[in-house]
């Protein structure tokens, strides 16, 4: 299958948007935007030279005082200037993102259509199962072996026979819920040659298609194809759905979700807003499209002293902050990440972090252990259902209590953390100061 006509894995995603992301990541503090309070970035050091020579209006900045030399090299500062922004470099290389759109548009199976303004936040919010999902079925259903016309199945034993799993799919094709186990291997002998998959119970609400997915034949269980999809409606039975496909004709590129496999960075989003957004002005600052950013539900946080988006302010990425006020006493304000996102202020919302960890801003004179309560949520409750979990302390502790020093907390892998709250501290520490903040799972 031609990688055009094949949508980009989990794994591929991850792999691609992170290579692109850590090249932002590592080029931002020394490119800049230009913005006042910047001095030594190359956007600060343009803008410097370009108002050095070109003034800036006032008796006391002519600059060169030759209009005609001016007028010649006008055009090359400001380009220079805009180049150095790195907003503006990397809108420049927005086809690395812009592919990810067209890889997933030109593989979504016939009948697909996402309801994300971009193919690819459709694709990543589908392979997530999580934010907007619908429930997960409580059960697999039933396997029967049977003759059709139009069976293609060979004969089996059951032990090498395929293994079949559903889901339920909401208004769109990308709210796709979390697959079912498989459902019990059933073998195909005589003049059989198909299988029917029957659900009990009836359709729920919101609920407008069945997507079945199958294993070959022979497999131990995964990766499972994508079979077909069953148009039902909410509040009747099940129909009886005929599995009568080949294993050649499965298409294993759609595989079922898996519960926020593919959180992708703060970088990752900022490269993909930048590949839709233009500049109101000609060298202006960039602004971004509304359709033109990855959902929140997508993107995990990572630490707020490193890269969290073009507009977002550190307070968008901690959970909170601590002051020691006296031994074992302490000073908590919460913190609320940005969940939602605003174009206007080129802002990127986030789901949570799927780690945690508390980072020193004044430095401790003793030890400390904090003690926090977390809300998170999971696939075995989804994300409409917020879990809490009490008494957690660090798994890695401060070991120095300098500024930057941290304490790691262990998250349970697929548990997402949307806030925290301190509970107590512990230590000989009296005064000193952290900061609670996401932990990206890959580095």
């Amino acid at each position: 299958m031609s990688i055009l006509n094949s949508a980009p894995s989990a794994a591929q995603a991850a792999l691609y948007t992170d290579a692109c992301g850590k090249v932002l990541e590592g080029a931002y503090t020394l490119l800049g935007l230009g913005l006042p309070g910047e001095t030594t970035t190359l956007a600060a050091l343009e803008n410097a030279a370009q108002t050095t020579i070109m003034g800036d209006g006032t008796s006391g900045n002519p600059g060169l005082g030759q209009p005609a030399w001016q007028g010649l090299i006008a055009g090359a500062l400001t380009s220079a200037t805009t180049g150095a922004r790195y907003d503006s470099l990397f809108a420049r290389q927005g086809q690395l993102m812009r592919v990810l759109d067209d890889l997933v548009q030109s593989a979504l199976p016939d009948g697909w259509q996402f309801g994300a303004p971009r193919a690819f936040d459709g694709h990543l919010t589908r392979l997530n199962g999580a934010m907007g999902a619908p429930a997960t079925p409580p059960a697999a259903g039933a396997l029967t072996a049977v003759q059709s016309a139009a069976g293609a199945l060979p004969t089996t034993t059951s032990g090498l026979a395929p293994r079949v799993v559903h889901t339920l799919v909401g208004s769109t094709d990308e709210l796709e819920s979390l697959p079912t186990t498989e459902a019990v291997q059933v073998a195909i002998t005589g003049v059989n040659n198909s299988y029917t998959y029957q659900i009990a119970g009836t359709v729920p609400a919101g609920i407008y298609k069945v997507r079945l997915y199958r294993s070959l034949f022979g497999s131990s269980g995964a990766p499972y194809g994508w079979d077909q999809d069953v148009a039902v409606t909410a509040g009747a039975a099940y129909p009886a759905i005929s599995i009568v496909q080949q294993d050649s004709l499965l298409r294993m590129d759609w595989q079922p979700p898996v519960w926020m496999q593919c959180g992708l960075r703060a970088s990752s989003a900022a490269l993909f807003a930048l590949a839709y957004s233009a500049s109101s002005t000609a060298g202006g600052p960039i602004s971004f499209n509304p359709t033109g950013m990855l959902s929140p539900g997508n993107i995990l946080l990572g630490p707020a002293n490193g890269y969290i988006g073009i507009g977002n302010p550190v307070q968008s990425a901690l959970f909170g902050e601590s002051t020691l006020t006296a031994l074992n006493t302490s000073t908590f304000t919460a913190g609320g990440i940005q969940t939602v996102n605003s174009a206007a202020q080129n802002l990127q919302g986030f789901c949570g972090a799927a780690g945690l960890r508390a980072r020193c801003t004044a430095a401790l004179n003793g030890t400390l252990t904090p003690t926090i309560t977390i809300t998170y949520y999971n696939a075995a409750h989804g994300w409409g259902s917020a879990q809490t979990a009490s008494g957690l302390t660090p798994s890695t502790g401060f070991s120095t209590g300098v500024v930057g020093d941290t304490a790691v907390f262990t998250i349970p892998a697929g548990d997402i953390v949307e806030a925290i709250t301190e509970t107590a501290v512990s230590g000989t520490a009296t005064a000193g100061s952290w900061e609670y903040e996401g932990v990206f799972p890959r580095s």
